[in-house]
């Protein structure tokens, strides 16, 4: 009897706890970030989403052949040496409310928008509860922040390079900008080459929650733990980039991509060339 006691009352226990989370999770709903949408993929009017500008047309991507890339067949993700590239759009939330800190955009009625569904884990707001203070805007906002952002591959590839999207989605009229004041000096810097004129940009404490009247949802460039963009996207980071830092515009080294990395004694950026071929952003699309 002293030995299945123990394991009945763990096992009550586990029922308990199951149940009270079944019924619970309904009512959470209300009270937590805990949804997330694909603009391209679910209603968007239901969400606030107002339209959607297709800026490149989804298509497979292939950028190598597995018969001569002995890499491609013991890859992870993309072992047919192709992937599948969603459309690259730009959509305006209304209403939407954006957390600095992580980066993450949801929608008027709290539904999350991530890059890839696979990372909103890695979001810090999401599955905590929704916030108190909450600071109301007027405008058209933005934001090139993700979760990843802080790591330095991730900010070129799939953070910098959504200012393009932006840009040809809002060539005119007004657009803020927010990014975190957290931001490394060296991605501030990289950011600035790619500003278009009418966009102002603004630093917020990463605790910050806004309300945003419009908000210019950019969505990922490329696909999962891969750097492939598309050669105007690829153009479009790398020319004001060399321009800054005083380097020939010619892309002499065919094939050859632009490595970022800081120079601490200026706390700053510079670029150094080396051959990247087998992962080139100027792959065939």
């Amino acid at each position: 009897m002293k030995e299945t006691s123990p394991s009945l009352l763990g096992r009550i226990t586990t029922k308990a706890k199951n149940v009270t989370k079944k019924l619970g999770s309904p009512l959470l709903r209300y009270t937590h970030v805990l949804d997330y949408i694909q603009p391209d993929r679910d209603s968007a009017e239901d969400n606030g989403i107002a339209e959607m500008k297709v800026l490149v047309p989804k298509g497979r991507v292939q950028f190598a052949d597995p018969a001569t890339d002995a890499f491609v067949p013991i890859s992870k993700y993309y072992r047919d040496g192709s992937f599948d590239r969603p459309d690259i759009y730009v959509c305006n939330v209304t209403d939407a409310y954006f957390h600095v800190g992580s980066g993450l955009v949801c929608t008027r009625n709290f539904k999350a928008i991530p890059d890839l569904p696979y990372r909103m884990p890695y979001y810090s707001v999401y599955g905590k509860r929704r916030p108190k203070n909450i600071v109301s805007r007027s405008g058209t906002f933005t934001t090139v922040y993700s979760c990843h952002a802080w790591n330095h591959y991730s900010w070129y590839v799939d953070c910098l390079p959504r200012m393009h999207s932006l840009a040809l989605a809002a060539p005119i009229e007004p657009v803020t900008l927010i990014m975190p004041d957290t931001l490394p000096d060296v991605h501030r810097e990289s950011l600035l080459c790619m500003m278009p004129p009418n966009f102002a940009l603004e630093y917020h404490p990463t605790d910050t929650w806004f309300k945003c009247e419009h908000f210019l949802w950019p969505s990922l460039i490329t696909g999962r733990c891969n750097g492939f963009l598309p050669p105007d996207y690829y153009e479009a980071v790398r020319r004001p980039t060399f321009a800054h830092c005083g380097l020939p515009q010619e892309n002499t080294s065919r094939g050859a991509m632009p490595a970022a990395v800081m120079s601490p004694m200026r706390n700053s950026f510079c670029l150094c060339s080396r051959n990247m071929a087998s992962r080139r952003s100027s792959s065939k699309t």
